[in-house]
């Protein structure tokens, strides 16, 4: 038996070297808990297809038209973080947009489980923690989207078929905007996309060829939908950030 609590037979005390000095009750607490050891701790993590899950038959339903809004603001502004949590960035002056992103997020998520936090001044993130999204959505990996391949696969195109707007909504909420030009001392409402990858931009004008939407590319890294019955549709379809 140990000569007094946190002292070893060897003199060590354990206490000591733990930081907690000499309060033995703060230094058994840290020890242990519920009467187990803690730590050390290991991330878990699951090996690819560990366990079965068909993606496509899990979005049937109620679930499709959520998840392909969610696709379009991961490949906005959204990446997944070790172990599985996916995060969505998003500008903190736009309530309503955030509400719609959690809400997607939750009718997405196994658990309906979504939750968000203030990363910076004008950021919110929307997170959410499940090994489901990397099997959700295969476009994480390593590094920047620009400096790596992003590709739909086979079974995401046939949901963009079926809701090409709300991939279009996604994409334009995330890193797109509504806007006012003035041409000629009137204002014209435009829409405008930005983003620094080749491959997501090309996702961007495919769907927006699909449904009939016009578009130039101003700049190496943008593009502009400016014709006023193209603007039409979209504002028929998209509401307006708020």
């Amino acid at each position: 038996m140990y000569a007094r609590v946190g002292v070893r037979p060897d003199g060590s005390d354990r206490r000591a070297r733990r930081g907690y000095g000499a309060n033995s009750r703060i230094a058994r607490n840290a020890a242990v808990r519920r009467g187990k050891a803690r730590g050390p701790y290991r991330i878990q993590t699951r090996p690819p297809n560990a366990v079965p899950f068909d993606v496509v038959d899990y979005l049937q339903g109620d679930r499709a038209r959520p998840y392909t809004y969610l696709l379009g603001l991961y490949l906005g502004d959204g990446h997944i973080a070790a172990p599985n949590r996916l995060d969505i960035y998003l500008d903190a002056r736009f309530g309503d947009l955030v509400e719609s992103c959690l809400s997607a997020m939750r009718m997405v998520h196994p658990r309906n489980r979504a939750a968000m936090r203030h990363k910076s001044t004008g950021c919110t993130v929307v997170y959410s923690y499940a090994w489901q999204w990397r099997r959700l959505i295969p476009q994480h990996g390593p590094g920047l989207k620009h400096k790596r391949p992003i590709l739909l696969a086979d079974w995401q195109l046939d949901f963009v078929r079926l809701f090409p707007f709300d991939l279009l909504r996604g994409l334009l909420e995330s890193d797109g905007s509504r806007f006012d030009r003035r041409v000629g001392g009137k204002t014209y409402p435009a829409y405008d996309f930005t983003n620094e990858s080749a491959d997501i931009r090309a996702i961007f004008c495919s769907v927006a060829d699909s449904v009939g939407v016009h578009y130039t590319l101003p700049k190496p890294n943008a593009i502009s939908i400016a014709r006023r019955a193209d603007v039409s549709i979209l504002d028929a379809q998209l509401p307006i950030k708020a």
